[in-house]
Parts: C-alpha cells; sequence; structure tokens
C-alpha cells in the first residue's frame, strides 16, 4: 500500500535565502533520486514517478526561478501541484512527451489526455489504466499528470504498457519502486534546512 502523505502547505516552503542557501546539494540529491523513479518508452515518452519530496522540490524551483515567494504566489503553485502528491493505494506520475515524429507526439499527448488505456500497468493478469491526475487545458501539450490506483497490490513483477494505435511498448517499473531494487535515498529539504541551521559556525 502506498503510504498517506499530508498535503504541502505554507509551512512546508522555505524562505527563499534559505532555499538558495541548500540548493545545490539538494538539486544534486534529488537528480539522482530522480533519475531512479523515471523511465522511457518507446522512445517518445518520459515518465517520472512523483512522491510528497518530488513535488516539493518542483513548487520551490519554480518559486525560485521567478522569484516568486509571495503568499499568493506559493498557494497557487502548491495548489497548481497538489494532484502529483500521491494519496494512500495510488502512484502518481508526469509524463512528457519527448521523442518520436511531430504527428505521433501529438497523438500520443492527446490519446494521454482522452483515451482511457493509453498508459496502464499490468499486474499478472490485471491491467489498471492510467488516468488524469487532474485536468489538462490543452490536450496536445506534450505535458501530462497522471494516476494510476494501484491499492495494496505487490508491485514487483508490475510493468508499463503504452499502446498508441497498433503499437505497443513495455517496460518495468523504474527501479526506485520496484520493492527489491536499491535506489538513491530520498532528500528531505525540510531535514536538510534543519541541519544546516543546527550546524555549527
Amino acid at each position: 500500500m502506498v503510504p498517506p502523505l499530508a498535503p504541502l502547505g505554507l509551512d512546508d516552503i522555505l524562505p527563499l535565502d534559505r532555499y538558495l542557501a541548500l540548493r545545490s546539494t539538494y538539486l544534486q540529491e534529488m537528480l539522482r533520486y530522480k533519475d531512479d523513479r523515471r523511465i522511457s518508452l518507446g522512445g517518445c515518452l518520459s515518465l517520472t514517478f512523483e512522491c510528497r519530496e518530488t513535488v516539493l522540490c518542483q513548487v520551490h524551483e519554480i518559486l525560485a526561478l521567478e522569484y516568486a515567494h509571495r503568499p499568493h504566489r506559493i498557494g497557487e503553485e502548491l495548489a497548481g501541484y497538489a494532484c502529483l502528491v500521491p494519496r494512500p493505494g495510488e502512484l502518481t506520475l508526469t509524463a512528457f512527451v519527448d521523442g518520436g515524429p511531430p504527428a505521433q507526439g501529438r497523438t500520443l499527448a492527446r490519446a494521454l489526455a482522452q483515451v482511457p488505456g493509453t498508459l496502464s500497468l499490468h499486474l499478472d493478469s490485471h491491467s489498471i489504466a492510467a488516468e488524469p491526475a487532474a485536468p489538462t487545458p490543452d490536450p496536445a501539450d506534450p505535458v501530462h499528470y497522471l494516476r494510476i490506483p494501484v491499492g495494496d497490490r505487490d508491485l514487483s513483477t508490475a510493468r508499463l504498457v503504452l499502446s498508441l494505435g497498433a503499437r505497443t511498448w513495455h517496460a518495468p517499473l523504474p527501479r526506485g519502486l520496484r520493492p527489491a531494487c536499491t535506489s538513491a535515498p530520498c532528500p528531505r529539504l525540510l531535514h536538510l534546512a534543519a541541519a544546516r541551521r543546527q550546524a555549527p559556525g
């Protein structure tokens, strides 16, 4: 079972100066962690499986790049990415159409938004369709936020399947989601910030 996670709130957002002081080290660790949660299907779709900490990183990065640490902007970003914090019994992911012929890319983007089962998770004889985690204003957008309701199923043998017309592509879950695999540890931003404040000097 995917454990329950508290929603992100204003208390999770560091002041800009404190985030920038940690940013270099934190992003290096986060990139290693996300690499173990990322996979490509068919050379045309990249999938990154999210968690509370990856979403927190994304929000901090947007706020830092836009110098937008104003309360209403923080609230907007938290609301915009809330759908990617997994609820109990689900996986959430960002899907990015990033390869292949342009026409195929547009078709795939629309299918992810509008055709159930375009992306699915196969567990032995069960198939679980990925579904939009939030409405997609433009179905042709290459970025889609998706969710897969897995309940308490064992994901050890799970495989991802991408179906587009008569073509299908298969891949195992990324190593960061496979129970038997060792993957990079998840960096905890607020823990890093607390440790920095307590460090001597």
